[in-house]
């Protein structure tokens, strides 16, 4: 299926991943068991990082988008999203 698939089934225990928008903290993403939990710091430097890298890989390419959401959980993972106390699974 890929890199991505490649190195979730090669990771033991957990790990964590900071995103920062220059020295702002966006959001963290960790990895614990087969549970992924977006959790997102600030949400408007989450959205412009999200809108930014959509807008940059269709100007790369005419190819779509990869299903990522869809390889993870066919995998088995379960995707969350955090903000504050909101939580949500997609």
């Amino acid at each position: 299926m890929g890199l991505l698939t490649y190195i979730l089934e090669r990771m033991f225990g957990r790990a964590r991943l900071m995103v920062f928008a220059g020295d702002r903290p966006a959001m963290e993403i960790k990895v614990e068991g087969k549970e992924i939990v977006l959790d997102i710091k600030n949400l408007m430097l989450a959205a412009e990082l999200g809108i930014t890298e959509f807008v940059r890989r269709r100007e790369r390419s005419d190819e779509p988008l990869p299903e990522i959401t869809g390889e993870l959980k066919a995998l088995g993972y379960r995707i969350k999203i955090r903000y504050g106390r909101l939580e949500l699974e997609i």
